[in-house]
């Protein structure tokens, strides 16, 4: 059996917590569960230790530099990763 369970977003925390549950498992003491999303808006009944919180605001800004980068026919870097216009 896992002991951990890695979820892709809020909305499935929230599911897998509701089907840990009814199979009468606990988080965290009979099942690890991290969050790759920011849960703060949700009503999680349990305070999840392992959340990676994605920057959605940081990440649209560097697409949309990225993007004018691209229309504007040069490179576009953007936090240290450069993208490279394909020939």
């Amino acid at each position: 059996m896992p002991t951990a369970i890695f979820t892709v977003n809020n909305m499935t925390v929230v599911g897998t917590m509701q089907a840990l549950r009814e199979r009468g498992l606990r988080v965290p003491e009979d099942m690890a569960l991290v969050c790759f999303d920011d849960v703060e808006h949700l009503a999680v009944p349990v305070a999840l230790p392992y959340v990676i919180d994605q920057p959605a605001e940081t990440f649209g800004s560097l697409g949309a530099q990225w993007l004018l980068g691209v229309f504007q026919g040069r490179l576009a870097s953007a936090a240290g990763a450069s993208y490279c216009k394909q020939t």
